[in-house]
């Protein structure tokens, strides 16, 4: 049976590998599928109700999960489906920004390069401490 250190080694391999893949896509987004047609030269912010929903809705589910949900894991491997989840619907921004609104192209792809670095692995193992009176009282999350 392996140690827990080697499994801990091994899920963040495993987390940091998927962020290096995701990060590497969106590299590779920005240099083959921008063209002339995109806003590359201005943060002009979606004017639409429609263009408003489409950055809105991914950058809160983004951030809800690495926020709300990922500090109340107590199984650090279990941190792999939030993080799959915000890390997509961040580069949902991209694909927005390149396909539905090119003119707002700069602002869905910075936004995206601020949700990558908010989601680097570098979370903590144990995230909830001890009740401080009594350890044994601790929510048990």
């Amino acid at each position: 049976m392996k140690s827990n250190a080697s499994i801990a080694v091994a899920e963040r391999a495993v987390l940091w590998l998927l962020w290096c893949v995701f990060c590497g896509a969106l590299i590779f987004y920005r240099m083959v599928l921008v063209t002339e047609a995109h806003n590359t030269s201005s943060l002009e912010f979606p004017a639409t109700t429609f263009g408003l929903l489409q950055y809105s809705i991914p950058l809160a589910v983004s951030l809800g999960a690495r926020w709300l949900v990922v500090p109340r894991l107590r199984v650090p491997f279990l941190a792999l489906v939030p993080f799959l989840i915000g890390i997509a619907t961040a580069e949902m921004l991209t694909f927005f920004g390149i396909f539905l609104s090119p003119k707002s192209f700069n602002v869905f792809f910075f936004t995206t390069v601020i949700l990558m670095l908010m989601w680097i692995p570098i979370w903590r193992n144990n995230v909830e401490p001890a009740h401080p009176a009594e350890p044994s009282q601790s929510s048990g999350r």
